[in-house]
């Protein structure tokens, strides 16, 4: 397919970097993802810096032609090649991960490997300059310092004496820090980096990573690459110092041309993160899930309940602040943050029941299953409570909260994971679960029923709208995918929802197809049978997405463009499930369609053979 160009990410497991087809590296905030946005052209290419390059033949300064950028196989090292008229310049951006190199002990690194190949029969002499638009050319030892971060370069050399046709390195080096003398520190030791030793270094680990889960392979490479793909980058947005998983690296990318709706998603939402740990449970990644449950249960409120999101360190977001830049405007934290979303606890008391059929850790359930406790007698207490929904849609403010059905739905689900877990453990469990989580199925099939409609819909409201949501009643097994209900469900879906293009939106006022929702529907294909369908709507999504097959939140399926913050962490964790499903023939969401009686025999003979052991043996990296 012929994607068109957008963004590279590179990144570390604390902070990452977007760089353009052309090199520039356009948006990068320090000393972490939430942190200062130091360049941010991405964002806004009028008021916002990138860190780019020039290249002058002579004292002639040289324009690209064209350029191109893709990854080495299996990796988040990113290789961008661009022609110039007499050269061509490639360049190798990568950031260390923590614990992989001896000789590096902090990973606050980007490196840059520029190779100049010269293309004439003539001698060239080729000056590399690094600039940004504010502040002209930087040179070696340079420092850019703002509150709380300091970003320090080293540039081997700027002059390259090429040969006919011949060829030349050079390497920069970007080191940080919160102070400009932890980050000039790091700079001191650059010099004695073997750049290309850390670059092999850094590609084992991501391809050791990657193949220590699930590998599939699919006749057509687009599936493949997509696959592999949605996983690196689901790992790249880890924050390796907590366990959060973030929702994107940036911050107010519009949703749609020419509007407002522009959020700040550099923080960990419950919802997003759930996603996340259902598409690494799948393909084998359970450490990045125990950690990330360790993260959720240790932030969880006095009365048992959670936010909807918090920051990667694990704290309540500040205010939400909006400035105006010209007719835009830019929004840092987010003001989701006071908003109820009922989804929040089911969706963590259903990973952690989905970590233990994984895993089979028992001892991961014993030491969290207080906090399982609380969380259910939240849900039992609140489920009835009107809340924000899973769009949290702004112009509900809190007298319009509504009874959204994902939310019931997910309160039913934790309620049923909160029973599994204490049957597992032998525990005896509160009747008020059971009877709150029947109460609760009767009230989502009969209230988020329209008779009206002929649907399931958004909110228990009967003209209400229709939302591609609701198919969460079938993904938990509440009703049948064949169901007549659902049928007529989906009958809606297709004329409210459906694009030009096979894309999918999330409810009937939104403007744009969304990814996730495209890809929930192909789901929904894919357990009835329907496979010729639901490639329509995962090629739809593959076609919309970057060259490097990376997503953004919104897409347009005809122009083939990325709307919203890029790229996006559940988008990426459903094309992960939908691939995995359509190359497995079943799709392993709800309870019984995991434990099935063949898995349900395996596990008990394990259990027989190794009792004291583990199936899952924690390994750090």
């Amino acid at each position: 397919m012929n994607q068109q160009s957008y963004y590279g990410i590179i990144g570390n497991g604390e902070t990452s970097a977007l760089v353009s087809p052309t090199g520039s590296i356009d948006w990068f905030c320090l000393p972490a993802f939430d942190g200062n946005m130091v360049f941010s052209k991405a964002l806004n290419p009028q008021v916002g810096e990138s860190l780019y390059l020039e290249l002058f033949d002579g004292e002639e300064g040289i324009l690209p032609k064209k350029f191109s950028q893709n990854y080495i196989k299996n990796t988040n090292i990113l290789v961008t090649e661009i022609e110039y008229r007499p050269v061509k310049l490639k360049i190798i951006d990568f950031m260390p991960w923590k614990g992989i190199s001896e000789t590096i002990r902090e990973k606050r690194y980007i490196f840059r490997i520029l190779e100049v190949h010269n293309k004439t029969r003539q001698r060239k002499s080729i000056r590399i300059n690094l600039a940004t638009e504010k502040r002209g050319e930087i040179k070696d030892r340079d420092f850019i310092e703002g509150k709380n971060f300091a970003l320090g370069f080293y540039i081997e050399k700027n002059m390259l004496e090429l040969k006919s046709r011949g060829n030349r390195e050079t390497r920069i080096i970007l080191s940080y820090g919160e102070t400009k003398a932890r980050a000039e520190s790091l700079l001191n030791k650059a010099k004695r980096i073997d750049v290309k030793d850390e670059l092999e270094k850094t590609e084992r680990f991501w391809k050791n990573w990657l193949a220590r889960g699930k590998k599939i392979s699919f006749k057509d490479k687009d599936y493949e690459n997509m696959y592999s793909r949605s996983l690196l980058v689901s790992k790249l947005l880890t924050y390796q110092k907590t366990g959060a998983f973030l929702a994107a690296p940036t911050a107010s990318f519009p949703v749609t041309p020419s509007t407002t709706e522009n959020w700040d998603y550099r923080f960990c939402w419950v919802r997003d993160s759930y996603f996340v740990s259902r598409a690494f449970l799948k393909t084998g990644h359970y450490e990045e899930v125990r950690d990330l449950l360790e993260f959720l249960y240790s932030v969880q409120e006095s009365d048992g309940g959670w936010l909807p999101l918090y920051t990667i360190e694990g704290k309540r977001l500040r205010k939400e602040i909006s400035i105006e830049v010209g007719d835009e405007i830019i929004r840092i934290s987010n003001a989701a943050k006071n908003q109820l979303q009922l989804d929040s606890g089911g969706s963590i008391l259903h990973a952690t029941y989905l970590y233990y059929l994984f895993t089979r850790e028992k001892s991961f359930l014993r030491e969290y299953w207080k906090k399982v406790i609380r969380a259910a007698d939240w849900i039992v207490k609140n489920y009835r409570r009107p809340e924000n929904g899973l769009w949290e849609l702004r112009e509900r403010e809190h007298k319009k909260r509504a009874q959204w059905v994902y939310g019931k739905v997910m309160c039913y689900v934790g309620l049923e994971s909160a029973l599994r877990i204490g049957e597992i453990l032998g525990k005896r469990v509160r009747p008020k679960w059971d009877t709150a989580k029947e109460l609760l199925k009767a009230d989502i099939l009969k209230e988020g029923w329209s008779n009206q409609r002929k649907a399931f819909l958004q909110l228990y409201d009967a003209d209400s709208q229709i939302d591609i949501s609701v198919l969460a009643i079938e993904d938990y097994g509440l009703l049948d995918p064949l169901h007549t209900k659902i049928r007529k469900t989906i009958k809606l879906i297709e004329e409210k929802l459906v694009t030009k293009g096979f894309g999918v939106k999330r409810f009937e006022d939104a403007s744009l197809p969304f990814y996730l929702p495209t890809l929930w529907l192909a789901v929904h294909y894919i357990r009835t049978g329907n496979k010729e369908k639901a490639k329509k709507y995962i090629d739809a999504c593959i076609r919309s997405s970057t060259e490097l097959y990376l997503c953004a939140e919104h897409f347009d399926p005809i122009k083939s463009e990325q709307h919203g913050n890029f790229p996006q962490a559940f988008n990426h964790s459903m094309f992960v499930e939908a691939l995995l499903s359509l190359r497995e023939r079943r799709f392993t969401l709800g309870f019984l369609n995991v434990l099935n009686f063949h898995f349900k025999i395996f596990l008990n003979f394990l259990d027989r053979i190794t009792p004291k052991k583990e199936l899952y043996l924690r390994k750090k990296i």
